[in-house]
């Protein structure tokens, strides 16, 4: 026997499952090359008001060849007292963790959840920068429950054993994942 099928109008909330991370990313976000300096990508972050840019290897194929975060910069290049003109690519995790335009909410929250990282770059099977996800963006366009909300929060957020450093220095090289 079938469930009653209930009517929801346009507006109404749709499980994860069923939206797709191109509706609810930040599309075409702002992107930096790996000779790029560190002072570069800081200013660019600061005018888009964004934690991460992606790292691309140039800006007509915007093919993803890693991503720096704010603490990167901070832990990699401030902290460490290195030059401000020190390129992106000595600062940048190189081995990001990606998902596509077109897959579920609810596999991008998986990937979120189980990495425990707060933003997850959008690309294409090519490898292509489409968007960017963020906890942000699932607050104030993916209309999750406030339960929901709440675990998925607490698991991303949840502290680790190990001592918190930029993930550039510990995992940075190719081929590495960031976790």
């Amino acid at each position: 026997m079938r469930a009653k099928r209930q009517t929801t109008t346009a507006s109404a909330y749709r499980s994860g499952a069923s939206r797709r991370v191109r509706e609810v990313m930040t599309p075409d976000p702002q992107a930096c090359r790996p000779d790029d300096t560190a002072e570069h990508a800081a200013r660019l972050m600061k005018v888009a008001d964004a934690g991460i840019m992606p790292v691309v290897d140039d800006m007509h194929d915007r093919r993803l060849v890693g991503v720096v975060t704010d603490r990167d910069l901070c832990l990699a290049v401030v902290a460490q007292g290195r030059d401000p003109q020190t390129p992106v690519g000595d600062c940048m995790s190189s081995a990001p963790i990606t998902c596509d335009p077109e897959d579920s909410l609810d596999r991008a929250l998986l990937l979120m959840e189980e990495c425990r990282i707060r933003r997850v770059v959008v690309v294409d099977e090519e490898q292509r920068v489409h968007g960017i996800l963020s906890l942000a963006d699932l607050v104030r366009r993916a209309h999750l429950p406030g339960r929901r909300t709440r675990e998925i929060l607490e698991r991303i957020c949840e502290p680790t054993k190990r001592a918190s450093v930029s993930r550039a220095i510990v995992h940075g090289g190719p081929g590495t994942i960031i976790i």
